[in-house]
């Protein structure tokens, strides 16, 4: 008889019933967990191994000793870093001149300040007295005076990075900025003349059989040899000039050279009067009456010849172009993001924001209308004012760290193309540093003044209208020509531009003081 399946066989019978539903979920269960699983898990290991290998290779466990050797060579970087600053301050340090001007005490008070240290104001204070006459243009004149009688396309001051008027009293951030641009404009500029200056030289022919009185020297253009000897019972400086440059040299403005001749230790002016000389051509020099020596020197031996030159002879001729911080469009630097000085940075945060901007930090800024010639750059979004108090330049460097400044620069001069390798040389020389970025040069097509104030080297220009002076067609005394489109000579004159970075320490910190490696990004 079949079994009747009703409520209260149900519950006579439910744990068997609730049981086979619950079996059949937890087969289910299981079985989807023993598919799943595994997936997960070697998804899981592959990742874990990828991780491992990326971190293997980055970061390897080292021993004990590694880590000492490495700690060890991190404090020797440190000690090169501090001996190398160290070696590049003291190479330099002598460039940090201030002016004549200043009384001793006044120089005390800045001789030995940190660059962008602040300087105390007071009355006739170093900040006071800074834009006197007799101070911070007075440096600048004396220079000028000093490159003579190399020319400048134009003034000066207006050439030069300069500042013709001072507002208020300078602020110490105007007068560290001032003297920088004055200190490496004066580097730059006495090594072109220094170019000149090695030119100008004789130097004694050793290999010649000669006597104190009757001596040979050479130059880089000239050969010259000079005797003492008795003329008309007078002592008389006799000469013999010689060619030895390879191409026609000329004697100068109003057709006269000017010898520098050193007599037992008496300096005595040797004119040189005539018409230009071809190569290895030989000049036998007119004795006139300016070639008698003072009857009370009574000189005994010739110990030196240095040539004068003028605005015609002299090699390097003008400077048509000097620019600091962003010294041109055709300067492969020019793209460069323009830094300022951190105490610059501190005053400038001072100060109100250009165009109610955000105060930020350092970028590219407008062009400076007080120094035409940069170009001009688009401002960052956040920036700091460009300019000081009296209108200096804050964004000047590539680079502006504890130890040093690295600030470009371009100059533009017009000379002897054969002089080219000696004007890279001698800026090579500097205690600056320089590093030379870019030379560029073509065929010089302008026009030099030969009668411009201060050609001669000092006083107006000769008119050759001495004894024995150059005649012109008309038989009237000549002073040759006037410029350099007159001048044949000058066709060999080119147009030099040079772009660098000069880089300037910082003033190394006591020995007491700790010098420590940057902290790394």
């Amino acid at each position: 008889m079949a079994a009747k399946f009703d409520k209260e066989m149900m519950k006579k019978h439910h744990f068997w019933l609730l049981f086979a539903p619950l079996a059949l979920f937890i087969l289910i269960a299981w079985y989807a967990l023993l598919a799943d699983v595994p997936d997960v898990i070697s998804a899981k290991m592959e990742d874990n191994e990828k991780k491992k290998k990326q971190l293997a290779a980055n970061v390897k466990a080292q021993p004990r000793k590694t880590i000492d050797e490495y700690g060890k060579q991190v404090g020797t970087l440190d000690d090169q870093r501090g001996k190398l600053w160290k070696e590049g301050w003291n190479h330099q340090k002598d460039l940090y001149t201030w002016p004549k001007g200043y009384t001793d005490e006044q120089r005390a008070v800045v001789a030995n300040m940190k660059f962008g240290e602040e300087i105390p104001e007071k009355v006739g204070s170093v900040r006071d007295q800074f834009r006197a006459e007799n101070v911070y243009a007075n440096e600048y004149k004396n220079l000028v005076q000093t490159l003579e009688p190399m020319q400048f396309r134009e003034s000066w001051d207006t050439l030069l990075q300069y500042v013709r008027v001072w507002g208020n009293v300078p602020s110490s951030e105007d007068i560290w900025l001032a003297m920088e641009d004055y200190w490496i404009q004066r580097e730059l500029l006495l090594a072109i003349h220094q170019v000149n200056v090695n030119a100008a030289a004789f130097t004694l022919d050793d290999k010649s059989k000669d006597t104190p009185t009757n001596r040979t020297f050479r130059s880089r253009f000239w050969e010259v040899n000079l005797q003492l000897i008795d003329y008309k019972g007078k002592q008389t400086l006799k000469g013999k000039l010689k060619n030895i440059s390879g191409r026609l040299q000329v004697m100068g403005i109003g057709n006269t050279m000017k010898l520098e001749v050193v007599l037992s230790g008496r300096t005595f002016i040797f004119d040189v009067q005539g018409d230009p000389v071809e190569a290895d051509a030989e000049y036998d020099v007119k004795t006139i009456l300016k070639h008698t020596i003072p009857p009370d020197w009574k000189s005994t031996s010739i110990d030196s010849v240095r040539q004068v030159f003028d605005a015609r002879t002299v090699p390097i001729k003008r400077v048509d172009f000097v620019k600091l911080y962003k010294p041109g469009l055709s300067d492969r630097n020019k793209d460069l993001t323009m830094k300022m000085a951190k105490f610059s940075e501190e005053v400038a945060k001072k100060e109100a924001p250009v165009d109610g901007g955000t105060v930020g930090g350092e970028g590219t800024v407008p062009m400076n209308p007080s120094q035409p010639g940069l170009p001009t750059a688009t401002p960052a979004a956040k920036t700091l004012p460009p300019l000081s108090q009296n209108k200096l330049e804050r964004y000047r460097y590539i680079e502006a760290t504890e130890q040093i400044r690295r600030m470009p620069f371009g100059i533009v001069i017009v000379g002897d193309q054969s002089f080219m390798k000696d004007i890279t040389e001698q800026l090579l020389k500097l205690s600056l540093r320089l590093q030379i970025t870019q030379v560029d040069w073509i065929r010089f097509h302008g026009s030099l003044n030969y009668n411009q104030p201060g050609s001669t080297g000092g006083g107006p220009p000769r008119s050759g209208m001495g004894e024995g002076g150059f005649r012109g067609p008309d038989g009237l005394p000549s002073s040759g020509p006037s410029n350099s489109r007159e001048d044949q000579f000058s066709a060999n004159l080119m147009e030099l531009t040079i772009y660098g970075i000069a880089s300037m320490y910082e003033r190394f910190p006591d020995e007491k003081q700790t010098v420590k490696s940057p902290a790394k990004k």
